[in-house]
């Protein structure tokens, strides 16, 4: 028997809409996407999709965190493709965190 992989946690937004496109999580279903209604943001030929977390979680996609140098940390997601979200866009750099110590 295989020792059990770490536990998940169960988030109460878990179950709420996630655009496929740009990963912007929303209170609620909708339509559109307002970040997505820019006419310079690529919307996939299969139009707009939605997902939530517990969907991603279930696929597989986890959480990702590496440091970068001195107080700059890496944000991004792992999982069993090279993009998380249903898009054909290139992967962009992933987004950095820099603590600058002003308040």
């Amino acid at each position: 028997m295989s020792a059990p992989g770490p536990a998940r946690r169960t988030y109460p937004g878990a179950h709420l809409p996630i655009c496929a496109t740009c990963g912007t999580q929303y209170a609620g279903p909708r339509p559109d996407c307002p970040v997505c209604q820019d006419e310079r943001r690529y919307v996939p030929d299969a139009g707009r999709q939605w997902t939530t977390l517990a969907e991603l979680q279930a696929a597989g996609h986890t959480a990702k965190f590496a440091e970068h140098g001195r107080d700059v940390l890496g944000i991004g997601t792992t999982g069993p493709t090279t993009r998380p979200l249903a898009t054909a866009e290139p992967l962009a750099p992933s987004p950095l965190l820099a603590a600058t110590g002003i308040a």
